[in-house]
């Protein structure tokens, strides 16, 4: 396993690239309504500033910006798949 090192500077803006495992799938964009909801639930909750956000088929390329006073992207980054992948799941069972 690499041993990453990762950025943590308050206010900074990350990219980020997100792929669904089956790269065949175009769950992304059938189940966008979803995916905003989701976001923005989180987003409402950890200030953080989206300046840019592709959502392809299988995919999702964002830019983010954090707060002064925030370095943990990992946290909500993990927190907005969290959320997505419920609210998916929800709606397809």
């Amino acid at each position: 396993m690499p041993n990453y090192i990762r950025n943590r500077n308050s206010g900074a803006t990350y990219f980020f690239t997100i792929n669904l495992h089956d790269r065949q799938s175009n769950l992304l964009i059938t189940q966008v309504n979803e995916l905003r909801q989701a976001y923005q639930k989180v987003q409402q909750k950890m200030p953080f500033t989206t300046d840019a956000i592709v959502i392809l088929p299988d995919h999702i390329h964002a830019l983010w910006t954090l707060p002064d006073n925030d370095t943990d992207y990992l946290y909500i980054l993990a927190r907005c798949l969290n959320v997505t992948v419920r609210s998916i799941n929800v709606n397809i069972n």
